[in-house]
């Protein structure tokens, strides 16, 4: 499906009509809030003008939200613009929430991302030297990020060759391109070079060859030297596909057979006089002619459309790929399909067949798993922890065990779903602890700390030079005996042998902050091409790695909380897990953005994060402060509804960490995923405090409002959906 922009503006206009004054839609009263930059305005229609929209096709486009010009492509980018990762994010989020609430055809959904940049994530492996016999044979591919060598896209490759003759430089890509984009399919990039003579170029450089999947080629060489020889001058070079001879400006060969659906490689051929020259090719496109500012949309199976951050087709669940035609991780080929190697039924997990965290099996049964019981290891570095110690701290003793229990109870009890109204509910997710291994000063031939000690937590503690907690020590081999896992050849088991294993699913560890601790922290394996993981856990491995952190000094509700980000994280607007996203965000009140046409997404915005007063239950006034010195800028919200909140900020939250407030709002929370009444209940801190008195410790970092908060997602049997279907319980995408 090509969908032009128009066609997505006329619909995202019908949104807007759906969703009244919660999204408002740009007037026409003049240019776009910052004018129309990479363009100009065009007073009669009330539109930006942008270059290249009538047929330059370099990229920039008008947004169907704002109107302003911008260039919409791949994810590799994205990491060096902080900006356009905001931008992309909020516009792809609009159009999936309006599919996701207001039934919209799914068509509008995944369609957001313009030109598709071609040398997107390319490496030197993937380029191939071919040389005339007999000449000078060097050659070197430098792929770059640099402004001067990027102009549209994500990285150039630099060609420096010392041939003096005709000479090929060729790119294979990771997967076969779909160059059939529409009714004027055309290739572009751009390039720059120069020959070491002054001389220059011997031949119309640069020539351009593209083959399919078959070997089939087409060649176009141009009519006059198209590249500059200065190695400063960019020029844009734009071959016209599907004809059945050259195209106007180039003479060459045209393979009637062609398949522009499977394009495999492409190559440029240069010749100097002399020897020598450098060129640099950057931002390959394969767009149309006729409308370069149509969505791009992959051919996928079963008339699917490109996902928007992958640039992959939506496969079914085992396959992967370009065009879904081989077998995803974790799954083989069993005659013409894809399937696990070792299948099995259980209603839990971990369980016979599948016990290691990211196992297929996870992400094929989840609609039948009932209760997740994670295994998981706890290193204690706490010296407060132990009695003998406890008058080097001040007298104060603490227990790890009946703190590590308690945070156990609370996420079980926050798995009940609305256990709040039905106590009597089933827990689905209780951890299984291991062993707490005790790694404290004093105990197990160690020495006791210094008098005074100089840190609460041991000597065993991994430490940076600069103080900081050493997250990379938890991989080493020198590490491994503290796990105390015997490898059986004389050895101990690492972290990642005991995650890849399935030994283990969580490490926890119990100790004082000290040095810029992470409260939850993990590693997962790339999913659809995109990773989504702290930094501070630097070493990769096939399985998800989580690593927690359990304060010693404080109350098992902070741990509770702590446990909360993990969710956000797997399930946010930058999740990797598209399932749990697509609950997850609305649900925790991460699209503020989307629901009511405010510039942030959600109340962690700003310096500070947003403040929010509300002047009745229905309505609220939030203040952004984009800077430090920002005296604040307030958005009213005439209808609010809070959804259920999120880890630092309940329903009725004025600021950061209110959990423990009055005020009445009201709240779909209790009927997300389900029809709600035409009148939604109130909520405040009477709501969730049935959990203080479960335990008066839970209220520590509002644990308690994170356990109604746990409760109240779609958990096995809630019966909760959304127009794609029945949602999946929160539980196994911990472990995907």
């Amino acid at each position: 499906m090509k969908t032009s922009i128009l066609q997505l503006a006329t619909t995202l206009g019908v949104a807007a009509h759906i969703l009244g004054s919660a999204l408002a839609m740009p007037a026409c009263g003049g240019p776009p809030a910052g004018g129309c930059v990479y363009g100009s305005f065009d007073s009669t229609a009330c539109v930006c003008q942008c270059i290249g929209q009538s047929g330059g096709g370099n990229g920039y486009c008008p947004d169907p939200v704002t109107g302003a010009c911008t260039w919409f492509h791949d994810h590799y980018h994205l990491d060096h613009n902080p900006q356009l990762v905001q931008d992309i994010e909020h516009h792809y989020h609009l159009v999936q929430d309006i599919e996701h609430h207001y039934y919209l055809a799914q068509d509008v959904e995944h369609y957001y991302y313009l030109v598709q940049d071609a040398f997107a994530g390319m490496t030197p492996t993937g380029w191939a030297s071919t040389f005339t016999a007999g000449d000078v044979q060097t050659a070197t591919f430098t792929v770059s990020t640099a402004p001067s060598d990027v102009v549209f896209g994500s990285s150039a490759v630099v060609i420096h060759s010392g041939a003096g003759f005709p000479y090929t430089a060729t790119y294979t890509f990771p997967s076969a391109i779909n160059a059939n984009t529409g009714s004027s399919p055309r290739l572009a990039f751009f390039g720059k070079g120069g020959a070491v003579s002054p001389y220059g170029w011997q031949n119309n450089a640069p020539q351009v060859t593209i083959t399919d999947s078959a070997g089939r080629q087409n060649v176009y060489i141009p009519t006059s030297i198209l590249l500059k020889n200065d190695n400063v001058t960019w020029t844009r070079i734009e071959i016209a596909l599907g004809t059945a001879a050259p195209p106007v400006g180039f003479t060459g060969s045209i393979s009637s057979q062609f398949d522009y659906t499977h394009v495999a490689s492409i190559g440029f051929t240069f010749d100097v006089w002399d020897y020598g020259f450098q060129v640099t090719l950057n931002g390959l496109v394969f767009d149309d002619i006729a409308s370069p500012c149509s969505i791009y949309a992959e051919s996928c199976p079963g008339g699917a459309n490109i996902d928007p951050i992958s640039f992959t087709c939506p496969c079914p669940l085992g396959y992967t790929g370009s065009n879904c035609a081989q077998c995803a991780p974790g799954f083989q080929v069993s005659g013409s399909a894809c399937i696990l190697p070792t299948d099995g039924t259980y209603s839990y997990w971990p369980n016979a067949v599948s016990y290691t965290n990211s196992d297929a099996w996870l992400a094929k049964h989840h609609a039948e798993i009932q209760l997740v019981q994670p295994k998981v290891l706890i290193l204690n570095f706490a010296n407060p922890t132990l009695a003998s110690l406890s008058s080097l701290y001040g007298g104060a003793s603490y227990n790890a065990t009946a703190l590590i229990s308690d945070v156990v109870l609370g996420l079980s009890l926050g798995s009940k779903f609305q256990g709040y109204l039905n106590p009597n509910a089933t827990a689905q997710f209780t951890y299984q602890v291991l062993n707490i291994i005790n790694l404290r000063d004093g105990e197990g031939g160690r020495p006791n700390p210094a008098t005074p000690p100089k840190s609460a937590n041991s000597a065993l503690y991994p430490r940076n030079s600069d103080g900081s907690f050493d997250y990379s020590a938890l991989y080493s081999s020198t590490f491994a005996p503290n796990y105390g896992y015997s490898n059986g050849n004389g050895g101990y088991y690492t972290l990642c042998d005991l995650f890849n294993n399935g030994i283990i699913n969580e490490l926890w560890f119990i100790a004082s902050d000290e040095g810029g601790l992470s409260e939850w922290t993990k590693r997962q394996r790339l999913l659809n091409d995109r990773a989504l993981s702290e930094a501070r856990v630097a070493t990769w491995a096939p399985t998800r790695l989580q690593v927690g952190f359990v304060n010693y000094a404080r109350g098992p509700g902070c741990y509770i909380h702590s446990h909360g980000h993990g969710y956000e994280h797997s399930g946010g607007r930058l999740s990797t897990v598209p399932k749990f996203q697509e609950w997850l965000v609305d649900f925790a009140n991460l699209n503020l953005d989307i629901r009511y046409g405010v510039p942030f997404q959600n109340q962690y915005y700003g310096t500070g994060g947003v403040l929010t007063t509300y002047p009745t239950t229905s309505s609220a006034a939030m203040t952004y402060f984009d800077n430090a010195t920002s005296s604040g800028t307030q958005y009213s919200i005439p209808t609010y509804d809070a959804r259920c909140g999120n880890v630092h900020y309940p329903p009725n939250a004025f600021g950061g960490y209110n959990y423990t407030q009055d005020t009445l709002v009201q709240s779909s929370c209790q009927y997300f995923g389900q029809t709600p009444p035409a009148t939604l209940p109130l909520v405040n801190q009477q709501t969730w405090s049935t959990y203080v008195s479960a335990h008066p410790n839970f209220a520590d970092c509002g644990g308690h409002f994170l356990i109604w908060w746990y409760s109240n997602m779609p958990w096995y049997g809630s019966g909760k959906s959304s127009p794609r279907g029945p949602m999946l319980s929160p539980g196994p995408f911990l472990f995907y």
